[in-house]
């Protein structure tokens, strides 16, 4: 069969259009595909960056949680083996399943005396069961070391966990008055009596009485006071101030929540590392004093002190 003449142009034509809309179109379709892989790769970067940023701030507040809590007298404390030790295991165990309780990321927090025998804990089942002295982070806060282990399988429930160990500070205020010539005497109260009974011991017999800021003291400030009598008392928190003790350095909160969103941000959007971003505190911690309570023990507070702290009336 002769094809005419428009069909020797035509056919030829329309293969090469199909063919070439063919190539384009494999063409188009791989370029589209590398680009798409690029874009999902990318995002998935930055996810996991982002990811990794967020893992790296927990991890390091959970670490600040461990190394604030062992400058804790009642964990110092639970150290001695004294009777005054054993009061003290008991009220740290009781306060240890609480901050579990309350901050749900713990599967355990627990105390090691130096032998590595665990002697308090947040599940009393542990106690005196555990030894940890072979552990890596063991020996490495016995060194006076901060230390975040590797991921690591828990023994006792099988999930994937994560050890911060740290080394209780038992000198700490201690030193301090030693190195300034300051006579110190410290008492660990575990209850409402316990505190009564250590005012009435070095009432008049000490130049100020300084208490803690533990919930227990903090919740009986005002009988603390009252009971103190002529001996003033100065704390750490705002709220014995407002109860009627003389007066307290207290550090600001809200400038520590800017401290501690400087950091994220640091961390989160200008990439510095967790290492680098140091913990922070309130340098100009706001002076807190009780007028009423200055008076009644004819204490003359220095003006150039007064108009920069906050005077409770």
């Amino acid at each position: 069969m002769k094809m005419s003449l428009r069909n020797k142009f035509l056919i030829p034509m329309i293969s090469l259009i199909v063919l070439g809309m063919g190539t384009s179109t494999v063409v188009s379709y791989l370029k589209a595909r590398t680009a798409l892989e690029g874009e999902i790769t990318s995002q998935l970067a930055q996810v996991t960056e982002s990811t990794q940023k967020v893992i790296d701030v927990w991890v390091k507040n959970r670490t600040l949680d461990v190394s604030n809590w062992s400058r804790q007298k009642i964990y110092a404390t639970a150290l001695k083996k004294s009777f005054i030790g054993k009061a003290a295991r008991k009220s740290a165990n009781a306060e240890l399943a609480r901050l579990k309780g309350d901050y749900k990321y713990y599967e355990d927090i627990c105390v090691a005396n130096k032998e590595g025998l665990v002697i308090s804990a947040s599940n009393g089942k542990i106690i005196n069961k555990i030894d940890v002295r072979e552990r890596t982070y063991f020996q490495e806060s016995m060194g006076d070391k901060i230390y975040v282990s590797g991921v690591l399988k828990s023994k006792g429930t099988g999930n994937p966990v994560f050890v911060v160990s740290a080394p209780i500070d038992q000198a700490g205020t201690k030193a301090v008055c030693e190195k300034l010539g300051i006579a110190y005497n410290e008492k660990l109260c575990t209850t409402k009596d316990d505190i009564i009974e250590a005012v009435n011991q070095y009432k008049g017999k000490v130049s100020v009485i300084i208490i803690g800021n533990q919930a227990l003291i903090i919740d009986n400030a005002k009988d603390i006071v009252k009971e103190a009598g002529t001996t003033p008392v100065v704390s750490y928190s705002s709220k014995p101030v407002k109860a009627g003790a003389l007066g307290g350095f207290v550090a600001d909160d809200k400038k520590l929540g800017y401290m501690l969103a400087e950091s994220v941000v640091a961390v989160l959007k200008n990439g510095k590392a967790i290492k680098e971003v140091a913990v922070k505190v309130d340098p100009e911690p706001k002076f807190y004093v009780n007028a009423r309570t200055a008076e009644a023990l004819k204490i003359d507070i220095p003006f150039t002190i007064l108009e920069t702290a906050t005077v409770i009336q």
